[in-house]
């Protein structure tokens, strides 16, 4: 059949046709530009909220945090948009062997894990002595959840920590209580005894803005374990510090969050497992006396954790 046949033959439209066609039509631009508004606010809702958080926890009356590690800057670009992740929470299972239906480990938007050492020479400036146990009590009245402070060395990672009823709370909930993204550094409901036996959990958001727990990424590279393999929590007993001996990603479902030990055999092999899955050897004695505190965040799409594994030396 000739091009000029075809032409003849086809039946133009009729007015139904038509008014059907401009409906759809309409309505696929309609429901475009809604989820481009939509998206863009989101964005900007999430960016809202990184900008309140971060006055939020400046504005805080506790010490002028260290100062960050010359280099580090530079190496906390997150991820092009075309690799960001969006947030969410891990599906409710069963960690290690508990309940099933608690809520896991928080879930958050990837940046990149440097993986050298900066060409300069990293330099911290030496902070003035800190009556840490009166900064405590002073937190303490401001939120009884308070159980302490951490900071890591040559990271943004310098946060007061908190303890609900469950890992709910705080997930989505700044110092104060607050409704916002970035949440509150928060530890493990199930840990009883926090930083001073067994084994404590402390989970934070991987922000895209690189806050929170995002910069405990550095720890992909066996380079900043090097330059810095401890870290300190502020508690009422005053500083402690923790020395790292397990780097590891995992799923959020594995016995890494376990929090209860039936005997001290099983903790000990718990902690001989945790040595044996370390991205790079560290060379460490551990025993059924040893503090553990972990340290976990979401890597990988949000399907797995990126945790820390460290042993109280004082």
């Amino acid at each position: 059949m000739s091009e000029e046949k075809m032409k003849r033959e086809k039946k133009p439209m009729t007015e139904k046709q038509k008014k059907w066609f401009n409906v759809v039509t309409t309505l696929i631009m309609v429901i475009a530009l809604a989820v481009f508004l939509y998206s863009g606010y989101q964005l900007i809702s999430t960016w809202r909220d990184y900008k309140k958080a971060e006055e939020f926890y400046n504005e805080l009356p506790f010490p002028t945090p260290p100062s960050i590690v010359l280099g580090t800057e530079e190496m906390t670009e997150p991820m092009s948009p075309s690799e960001k992740e969006t947030e969410g929470v891990a599906p409710e299972t069963s960690i290690g062997g508990t309940e099933s239906g608690e809520a896991q480990p928080p879930s958050e938007e990837q940046t990149q894990a440097p993986t050298e050492a900066p060409t300069e020479a990293p330099t911290e400036a030496p902070a003035p002595p800190v009556d840490w146990v009166a900064v405590y009590h002073q937190m303490k009245d401001m939120n009884p959840d308070y159980i302490g402070w951490i900071f890591v060395g040559g990271t943004k990672i310098y946060y007061p920590v908190v303890q609900a009823e469950d890992n709910d709370y705080y997930l989505h909930r700044l110092f104060d209580g607050t409704e916002n993204f970035s949440g509150t550094i928060f530890a493990d409901y199930r840990c009883d005894d926090v930083f001073k036996s067994g084994h404590t959990i402390l989970y934070g958001h991987n922000m895209y803005d690189g806050s929170m727990f995002a910069n405990l990424r550095y720890y992909e590279g066996k380079w900043f374990y090097d330059i810095y393999p401890k870290f300190t929590v502020y508690t009422e007993e005053g500083e402690l510090t923790f020395e790292i001996f397990s780097v590891y990603v995992t799923d959020p479902g594995s016995d890494t969050y376990i929090t209860r030990f039936g005997s001290d055999e099983s903790y000990v092999q718990w902690l001989k497992e945790r040595q044996e899955k370390s991205h790079f050897d560290i060379d460490m004695e551990l025993d059924a006396s040893t503090v553990t505190l972990t340290l976990s965040t979401c890597v990988n799409k949000n399907t797995q954790r990126l945790v820390v594994h460290a042993r109280r030396v004082n």
